[in-house]
């Protein structure tokens, strides 16, 4: 039963660490914010999407915005490298 506790503990451990890992490169670090997107269709359809949005953009300095719909068969975290690539490049360009 020990043995099975200890397993348990580095198990949750291990899905803290990774949790909190993959957030972290989900933001580039905190330079990227994410936010999901929620709309309906003229056909009554709802489309989901994450925005990707620079960290540095504001009112005074705008950049460009990713908006990223993963489609049929993958989740919407399939795009997020490319999306958070783009818009890290995005402040570095404008």
């Amino acid at each position: 039963m020990k043995n099975a506790k200890r397993v348990l503990c580095i198990g949750l451990l291990l899905i803290l660490i990774g949790s909190i890992g993959a957030a972290l490169l989900q933001t580039d670090f905190g330079q990227v914010k994410i936010r999901d997107i929620n709309l309906i269709t003229e056909d009554h359809q709802h489309l989901h999407g994450l925005m990707f949005i620079p960290k540095t953009a504001t009112a005074e300095n705008t950049t460009p915005v990713v908006i990223t719909s993963h489609g049929w068969l993958n989740s919407a975290e399939v795009q997020d490298a490319a999306s958070m690539h783009r818009s890290s490049c995005a402040h570095s360009i404008s």
